[in-house]
C-alpha cells in the first residue's frame, strides 16, 4: 500500500509542476485600487514571467515547503497567478520568532510579507508608513470573511481608515446557537487521581486540598503548574480578569474598560496563588515554563494540575504518556461568585484572530500581485487544498464528498498523518502550509473527530469536547462568558494611542513585577496598601480609562 501511495503522490507532483506551467501574466489596472479577479489568468505560451517576494513565518515543527500541501498550494497560486512563484520562506522556530521580529521591526529592516509578533501593537508603525495598506487594495475575497466577523471592519481598519494588517481568519465548526469548544482549559493527571483517591476538584479550595494530598504523597512534586503564565483562571474565579500584567490588565467589564487592580476580587486572586506557593503547591518556574517543560513534568507526575492548558493538550499527553490518561476540564469557581468565566473559542462563528496578524512591506516592489495572492488565499479551492490536500494523495470523493484516504483512519492519531502530508489541523498545529491566512477545521471536525478525555460536569468521558454531555447541553450565550469576550472593537487616534502606549508600559512593568513578587513572597503582604497607593496614584490610570471609555462611547454611537 505504500508503495502505490508513494507512486500516486510522485505522479501527482508532476501533474501539480505541470499544471503551474500553465498561464500568462495577470492584467493590473494602475489604479489606487487594483482589481481583483479569482480567475486563472489565460496561457500565452511557457515563457512566464517570475514573480518573487520574500516571506517570514514562525515554524512549526514540520518543513512545510516540502510537504503535499504546500506544493498543491503553489502550483494552485502559479495557475491562478498565470506566472511562477519564487517565494523565499524564512521558518524561524516558533520559541525564537518574536524576538528576531521585534529585532527586524525595531530597525525597518523588513521582509516582503511576516507574521507579527504575539499581541503586537501595530499601530505607531503603520502610521509611520512601514506597513502597506491594504485599504487602497480591492480584496473582496478577505473582505468577505471580515464582514461575517463580529465588528470585522472595526477591529481591522484603523481611526485614520488604514488597514495595515490582515488578520487571520478562522472558520466555525458549529452552530451560532450552539457552546464553541474551549481555548484553553483546566488539566488533570487522571490517573494519579484515580490511583490516589483524590477527587477531581472543582472549587478553589479544593484545588487547594486535592494539591495538599498529592504533596503529602509526593513531597518534592508541585502539585499545581500552568501554561503560558496562565494564572488567570485563579482570578476568573472571582470575576477578574487579570493575567501576567498584574494590577495593570485593561479589560472590558461588561459596562466600561477598568483595571484588575481597581477590583476587589484581584487581591484575592494573588492571595490564593500567594498561599499555593508559600506551601511548595504551586511551581515556582511557572514564570518562565515552556510548554515543552510543563509537557516533561506532568508525564514525570512532577505536577498533576494545571491551571492552564491548551484544549488539545489533554488528549496529547495521553497518546503520548502511553499509561496515564490526562484530562479537561473547566477552570476552577471560587465559592460565593457564580459560574468562574471560562475561555472560550469562537467557533460558533467566522473569527478574525488578534494574535495572528500579518503584514506587508510598504517598499514592496510588486504591492499590486502580493495583496491579489493574499486576497486568493481566502478562496475554498485554495484554502482547501490547506485542510484536505490532494484528490487520489490525500482524499478521494465518495458519493459526492471528500473523504481522507485510509491512513487517516486507520492510526491512533490521525493528526501526525495530516502532519505527514502537511495538512493544517487543529490537533496538532504543526504543520501549516501556504501564507496562513485562513483556517479551515470542518475537515479534521467532521472526519476523524478524535476523542477528547474530558471531565466536565462530574462525568469522564473520551468523546469530543463539543460532543460531552456537558457541552451538548450548554447553550449559547451561557452564564461563563466572561465579559470581555465581547469588549467592544474600539478605535484609539494616533494620539491617544501615543499618550496611553507610554503610561502603560510604565504602569505593566510596575504591575508585572509586584505581582509576581507577592505571588513569591519576596514582597511582604503588609505592603499590599502602598502597592494600591502607588498603582492608583503614581501612573495617571484614570488618563488611560477616560481615553478608553470615550472611544467605547464613539463605538457603541457608531454602531447603534
Amino acid at each position: 500500500m505504500k508503495k502505490s501511495i508513494l507512486l500516486m503522490l510522485a505522479l501527482v507532483l508532476v501533474l501539480m509542476s505541470l499544471a503551474g506551467c500553465a498561464g500568462d501574466n495577470p492584467s493590473v489596472k494602475p489604479t489606487d485600487k487594483p482589481s481583483q479577479t479569482n480567475e486563472p489568468a489565460p496561457s500565452g505560451g511557457s515563457d512566464l514571467e517570475t514573480y518573487s517576494f520574500t516571506a517570514m513565518v514562525n515554524g512549526r515543527g514540520v518543513d512545510d515547503s516540502t510537504t503535499v500541501a504546500h506544493q498543491a498550494w503553489l502550483a494552485k497560486m502559479e495557475d491562478l497567478m498565470g506566472m511562477k512563484l519564487d517565494i523565499k520562506f524564512n521558518y524561524v522556530p516558533n520559541a525564537e520568532y518574536d524576538d528576531k521580529m521585534k529585532i527586524l521591526l525595531s530597525g525597518g529592516d523588513l521582509p516582503d510579507y511576516f507574521l507579527l509578533p504575539f499581541l503586537y501593537n501595530y499601530t505607531e508603525m503603520a502610521n509611520e508608513g512601514y506597513f502597506l495598506d491594504f485599504a487602497k487594495y480591492d480584496m473582496p475575497n478577505y473582505m468577505k470573511f471580515v464582514d461575517m466577523a463580529k465588528d470585522g471592519r472595526q477591529t481591522i481598519t484603523m481611526d485614520n481608515g488604514m488597514m495595515p494588517a490582515i488578520y487571520q481568519v478562522i472558520l466555525p465548526i458549529t452552530d451560532p446557537d450552539k457552546a464553541p469548544d474551549l481555548s484553553t482549559n483546566a488539566m488533570f493527571n487522571y490517573t494519579a487521581f484515580q490511583r490516589e483517591g483524590i477527587e477531581i476538584p472543582n472549587t478553589l479550595d479544593e484545588w487547594y486540598i486535592a494539591a495538599k494530598k498529592f504533596k503529602e504523597k509526593y513531597p518534592n512534586s508541585y502539585p499545581i503548574n500552568t501554561n503560558y503564565v496562565g494564572i488567570f483562571p485563579v482570578f476568573h474565579a472571582y470575576h477578574v480578569y487579570a493575567h501576567q500584567d498584574g494590577a495593570g490588565t485593561l479589560y472590558w467589564d461588561g459596562d466600561e474598560f477598568t483595571f484588575a487592580g481597581l477590583q476587589d476580587g484581584y487581591k484575592l486572586g494573588v492571595e490564593y496563588l500567594r498561599k499555593l506557593y508559600a506551601e511548595g503547591l504551586f511551581d515556582p518556574e511557572y514564570i518562565i515554563e515552556t510548554v515543552d517543560t510543563v509537557k516533561t513534568k506532568m508525564l514525570n507526575e512532577n505536577n498533576f494540575m494545571l491551571l492552564n492548558a491548551w484544549r488539545t493538550h489533554a488528549s496529547e499527553y495521553t497518546r503520548d504518556s502511553g499509561d496515564k490518561v490526562f484530562v479537561s476540564a473547566l477552570t476552577p469557581e471560587a465559592e460565593g461568585y457564580g459560574k468562574p468565566w471560562q475561555t472560550f473559542s469562537r467557533a460558533n462563528q467566522v473569527e478574525l484572530l488578534s494574535w495572528t496578524i500579518h503584514c506587508v512591506n510598504a517598499e514592496t516592489e510588486r504591492p499590486d500581485l502580493l495583496t491579489k495572492i493574499i486576497d486568493l488565499q481566502f478562496i475554498p479551492e485554495v484554502y482547501e487544498i490547506t485542510s484536505w490536500g490532494v484528490e487520489g494523495v490525500t482524499y478521494n470523493i465518495v458519493n459526492g464528498e471528500k473523504k481522507f484516504i485510509d491512513e487517516f483512519y486507520e492510526t491512533d492519531d490521525p493528526s501526525k498523518v495530516a502532519d505527514k502530508y502537511g495538512l493544517w489541523n487543529d490537533r496538532s498545529g504543526r504543520a501549516n502550509p501556504g501564507l496562513r491566512l485562513i483556517q479551515d477545521n470542518k475537515a479534521r471536525h467532521v472526519s476523524f473527530p478524535i476523542p477528547d478525555y474530558t471531565y466536565f460536569g462530574g462525568k469522564y468521558e473520551e468523546v469530543p469536547v463539543l460532543d460531552t454531555e456537558f457541552f451538548r447541553n450548554l447553550g449559547w450565550p451561557n452564564d461563563y462568558i466572561p465579559p470581555h469576550y465581547n469588549t467592544p472593537a474600539i478605535k484609539l487616534t494616533a494620539e491617544e494611542n501615543e499618550e496611553v502606549s507610554a503610561i502603560l508600559t510604565q504602569l505593566v512593568t510596575y504591575t508585572s513585577q509586584m505581582q509576581a513578587d507577592f505571588i513569591s513572597g519576596d514582597e511582604p503582604m503588609e505592603n499590599w496598601d502602598a502597592f494600591m497607593d502607588t498603582f492608583k496614584n503614581s501612573y495617571n490610570i484614570q488618563r488611560v480609562l477616560d481615553i478608553y471609555n470615550a472611544a467605547a462611547k464613539r463605538y457603541f454611537e457608531k454602531n447603534q
